[in-house]
């Protein structure tokens, strides 16, 4: 068989610069996609079955509260608060860690809240619609509203 064409074994720097340009115009491009990407990575490989469990003594559920915390103040603290997501408080009260962590092992965790919206979250229900100034976000819905029911209530 015989090859018409392969890579050079060594590019030159002609070929290192057209990668370069062609790798930044891209990411140029992409920048605000590729950072809503990185920034949802942990919580893609994050365990979040501890969430549901009643029996909030164990390991897991304690090493879970811990992420979340980690996690929610690292990406949404005002101060040196967050919004509690117990069931008692429902993300309605800033509180501090320890008042969460406590919340969170007595009251158990708001149940339905798996996307971490309030917290930093990247929700799937976001497109991004920007053409490149990144200035757009829509919010997807899956409920129609109809204005003359709503009025007339």
């Amino acid at each position: 068989m015989k090859v018409l064409w392969s890579w050079p074994t060594k590019p030159n720097e002609f070929q290192i610069c057209c990668i370069n340009v062609v790798l930044f115009s891209f990411l140029a491009a992409n920048r605000f996609k590729f950072y809503r990407y990185i920034r949802s990575v942990p919580q893609r490989l994050m365990d979040k079955s501890w969430i549901h469990s009643d029996a909030r003594h164990t390991k897991e559920y304690l090493q879970g509260v811990n992420s979340f915390l980690a996690f929610a103040f690292r990406n949404s603290a005002v101060g040196d608060k967050i919004l509690c997501p117990c069931r008692k408080c429902v993300n309605s009260f800033w509180r501090d860690s320890s008042d969460i962590r406590e919340h969170l092992i007595c009251d158990g965790f708001l149940q339905g809240y798996t996307t971490w919206n309030l917290h930093g979250e990247a929700s799937s229900s976001y497109l991004n619609t920007d053409n490149g100034d990144g200035a757009d976000l829509v919010e997807e819905s899956t409920e129609e509203d109809d204005i003359s029911t709503l009025l007339s209530l």
